[in-house]
């Protein structure tokens, strides 16, 4: 289960979409790749994210490619025979974990609670995604876990933007932030991918200033 751990040290930004339209994958990976941005997360929430993934990886096989929103037994079984690099849910139950235990790929649950870090963390997780971290007390509450949990690394997803990501990413103890506000809709349906990339080389180019990375 430590296996999920190695994709961070490359990846700290995680833009989270939905694809409505298979022809937007190409130039979207694109417009991320030009801002030093080499991982995205599809979402199963359309028939579209199936065919993308294949297609991503085909032509840039060097891109970090999650799915989230993986729920159903069939799910898992399908996504094992693509080239994906890890998956996630929202939310964990005894009966999703299951499934999960029968899957080969990295698997990053998500948990909003003490009481569900908890018990991920029993199961062998030590690597979770905080969600919502918005609502479920955001930056505090990071801070808090740290002290109960000093050994669980966090994704922080739910509610991000450009501001909190930079503050979510200087806790010693988040590794990546992820979210929909690096890839809206909006830029998707237009073709904006100029203003994808840009938004997104702001936000990275901050990364090396954090405290936590620099060599005393």
């Amino acid at each position: 289960m430590d296996a999920i751990r190695q994709i961070p040290s490359n990846h700290s930004l995680i833009p989270v979409l939905t694809l409505h339209r298979l022809e937007w994958a190409l130039p979207l990976v694109e417009a991320l790749a030009a801002a030093n941005i080499h991982i995205l997360e599809l979402t199963l929430r359309t028939d579209t994210a199936w065919d993308a993934i294949s297609l991503i990886k085909e032509k840039f096989p060097q891109t970090c490619l999650g799915v989230t929103t993986v729920l159903e037994a069939a799910q898992f079984k399908r996504l094992e025979g693509l080239p994906v690099d890890y998956i996630g849910s929202p939310a964990v139950t005894r009966n999703l974990l299951e499934k999960v235990q029968h899957c080969r790929l990295p698997y990053l649950p998500a948990a909003g609670t003490l009481a569900e870090i908890l018990w991920l963390n029993e199961q062998g997780f030590n690597t979770i995604k905080f969600y919502p971290a918005n609502i479920m007390g955001g930056v505090n509450a990071l801070q808090q876990f740290e002290a109960i949990f000093p050994k669980i690394r966090f994704c922080v997803c739910g509610g991000v933007n450009a501001e909190t990501a930079l503050e979510y990413l200087q806790l010693s103890n988040v590794d990546w932030v992820a979210g929909t506000w690096l890839v809206l809709q909006k830029d998707l349906q237009a073709r904006n991918w100029q203003n994808i990339t840009q938004k997104a080389h702001r936000l990275s180019a901050f990364l090396p200033k954090l405290a936590k990375w620099q060599i005393p």
